[in-house]
């Protein structure tokens, strides 16, 4: 009975420091799992049939994707995506009717771990050439709840040699996102925990079956992932209970 109400009281104080970092107050906290994907995602539950036709994009499909964003901004998505293609990341969308309902990218090399549009938060994540992470993914509301992002992710996966290793981050707030990433066989190997006070944001990191958090002030370091390891690359943190 205990363990349920700490988890009652955790999700609450979740939703509390989430909705505080939406409302822009001077104090919220946003928890995010890195996930990694174990086997094969065909191995693991099938989504719908016919959820939709999927396949990959071209620069010259650029204001659909953007179109499809989850921001007001649409010349400023344009505009990051452009960016994407020309690095040689990959993107995936899925059409109905005669357009795009969803898109989902894939990054080889490095990958930004963003919580406010690339503005001040931004953690880089180091890969190495047989590693792909997963993100920047959106769904259009009215085609939610369908299957959707589970099969778009599996199949931009299918477009990599076997062998390729896979990893997302998905916040603990959302989740539809964890469970589709569940059933694609991700597991999570860490936390990443943003705290933000009077103008300033902090990291810290914990490891799956770490109790242990490290924790980093000032200067944020490069996280690099190796197999369900993650790595810390300079600076050195502290380590607290």
């Amino acid at each position: 009975m205990c363990f349920s109400q700490n988890q009652g009281f955790a999700r609450a104080f979740g939703q509390i420091a989430l909705y505080a970092y939406w409302r822009g107050w001077p104090v919220w906290r946003i928890d995010l799992l890195l996930l990694a994907l174990v086997g094969s995602a065909d191995a693991h539950a099938a989504g719908p049939a016919n959820p939709g036709r999927f396949e990959l994009a071209e620069p010259a499909d650029l204001d659909e994707i953007a179109a499809c964003g989850d921001s007001s901004g649409k010349a400023a998505l344009r505009s990051l995506y452009a960016g994407f293609f020309s690095r040689n990341h990959r993107c995936a969308v899925v059409r109905s009717g005669n357009g795009v309902v969803g898109a989902m990218w894939a990054f080889q090399r490095d990958y930004i771990i963003t919580i406010d549009d690339y503005r001040t938060t931004n953690l880089r994540i180091r890969l190495d050439d047989r590693s792909v992470f997963t993100g920047n993914a959106y769904i259009l509301p009215d085609h939610r709840n369908h299957g959707l992002f589970r099969e778009l992710k599996r199949f931009m996966m299918n477009q990599y040699p076997s062998g390729t290793r896979f990893y997302a981050s998905v916040n603990v707030m959302n989740p539809p996102s964890l469970r589709a990433n569940e059933l694609l066989g991700f597991r999570s190997i860490a936390t990443l925990r943003f705290s933000h006070f009077l103008g300033r944001t902090r990291l810290a990191l914990r490891r799956e079956n770490d109790h242990r958090w490290e924790r980093f002030n000032s200067q944020w370091p490069v996280l690099r992932l190796e197999g369900m390891d993650v790595h810390v690359e300079q600076p050195r943190p502290g380590i607290s209970g």
